[in-house]
């Protein structure tokens, strides 16, 4: 792995939509260069794929962490996956395990039989959701939003023309829909990356957390990005490079010295597993659920127009 994959790594999560001309004018390379260079990446298992995951209150959840240390690697990921809920399993440096949930219940509890998996309660508990997010209204979506996410779902990079056979809208709707919810934060899109044994550049990634969230805005570690926030309690998911052990040491005690930085987690990268079969069916229920208001909803009397 070079500079050139990392550059493309950070691209695809930052503008997962982009074309691969797009993408290579961003990074100083041709399309057909990026069309080649993500074949590469998918065929050694660095980059298997995007999952789209719509903002939880939209499908009328709330997301919960549950953080477990001293964890067996032998325990079966497929296992925690079919329990109730829950969406996503990552595992971190030092035998850390975090299984996120979606659950309709606002206060945070393991998913039954999650305790009696691991053998003891969580470490630690947290969520993605802001303290102050959007209203309820902005994130009520309709039966055309759910129709686009499902497409997205299905292939993330897929062209628009494919998009709109798939959703039967307009490429042009397909398009304006999808970048309304991005621009919105309706929709994030997080790449699955593994680079445990990828050799060449150094590629890592974990978990900092902070005694304030607005700590992330002054943290400038050359080669590193933040690209996800955690609200509770603050801290963020980030990615980064180094090209030699000596680096990349020197950056772990650079994070650990900045300031408000209360822990870290960092190592190579092993992003989420997520249960895409669940949250696509959960998606498929709001695309029902919306269509079925839209048949029920009682038509207005059309108003006489009176005679001049």
């Amino acid at each position: 792995m070079d500079l050139r994959d990392f550059q493309l790594l950070v691209e695809v999560h930052r503008h997962p939509f982009a074309s691969n001309e797009g993408i290579g004018r961003e990074i100083g390379i041709s399309g057909p260069a990026v069309r080649d260079r993500l074949v590469r990446l998918k065929e050694r298992g660095i980059l298997t794929g995007l999952t789209i995951m719509p903002l939880p209150q939209s499908l009328h959840r709330y997301s919960h962490i549950f953080v477990y240390t001293g964890v067996n690697e032998k325990l079966d990921p497929n296992e925690l996956l079919r329990l109730p809920n829950v969406m996503s399993i990552r595992t971190g440096a030092a035998g850390e395990l975090w299984v996120v949930t979606l659950d309709p219940i606002e206060k945070a509890e393991p998913p039954d039989g999650l305790d009696k998996l691991m053998g003891r309660p969580p470490a630690r508990v947290g969520s993605f959701d802001p303290p102050e997010g959007p209203g309820r209204a902005d994130t009520e979506l309709s039966a055309l939003d759910w129709r686009v996410i499902e497409g997205l779902m299905v292939s993330p990079r897929a062209t628009l023309k494919e998009q709109s056979a798939f959703t039967h809208l307009s490429p042009r709707t397909v398009r304006r829909v999808r970048d309304r919810l991005i621009a919105r934060d309706l929709v994030a899109v997080i790449p699955i990356i593994d680079t445990r044994n990828e050799p060449g550049l150094l590629v890592y990634g974990g978990h900092l957390a902070v005694d304030r969230i607005s700590r992330l805005d002054g943290l400038h570690v050359p080669g590193l990005t933040v690209y996800r926030r955690l609200y509770h309690p603050p801290g963020g998911w980030f990615l980064g490079h180094a090209s030699t052990y000596s680096e990349l040491k020197a950056v772990e005690t650079e994070l650990r010295s900045s300031p408000g930085v209360t822990a870290l987690d960092m190592g190579p990268i092993q992003f989420p597993r997520f249960n895409d079969n669940r949250l696509r069916a959960w998606v498929r229920e709001e695309i029902r659920r919306r269509e079925a208001w839209r048949r029920t909803k009682p038509i207005p009397p059309q108003r006489r127009r009176s005679r001049p």
